[in-house]
């Protein structure tokens, strides 16, 4: 192949596969918050009593979410937010300081969620609180509602 034509097809498939990497990062950043978003329906059904208390499903749901809480800061990049067809907000890059504080939090308050439910004979609503106002925090500074 002529060196031309194959810098020139690089050229132009470099955007394109700048493209697919930040739509699979938005997939993939997606993906870990709808299971995230599933788990917490789960324990928020319980610490309201609407589901019975059941505690090997509210442990395994916030195990599950303690170990996507140490993956969800690495789903986001530079180029995967504020872009069509993603909530995240740009702020993610103009306030990373307070975007990796909240996400450290969250690591911190879904593992204590975790431990808390270990053997529990009753839903710890405490923990569970302190995990949801976590969450919320992020989603009022950093998502689009």
């Amino acid at each position: 192949m002529n060196k031309s034509v194959l810098a020139l097809a690089l050229l132009v498939a470099t955007p394109v596969l700048a493209n697919e990497e930040v739509e699979r990062t938005i997939d993939y950043r997606q993906s870990v918050y709808t299971v995230v978003g599933k788990q917490m329906g789960t324990l928020a059904g319980m610490a309201r009593g609407r589901i019975d208390y059941n505690q090997p499903a509210a442990q395994l749901a916030a195990d599950t979410i303690a170990q996507l809480a140490l993956v969800a800061p690495h789903t986001f990049s530079d180029e995967s937010v504020g872009v069509d067809g993603t909530d995240a907000l740009v702020a993610y890059q103009t306030d990373r300081a307070d975007f990796d504080t909240v996400m450290e939090e969250f690591q911190a308050t879904s593992a204590t969620l975790a431990l808390a439910l270990d053997d529990a004979d009753e839903f710890p609503r405490r923990e569970f609180g302190a995990m949801a106002q976590t969450c919320k925090g992020c989603h009022d500074q950093f998502k689009a509602d």
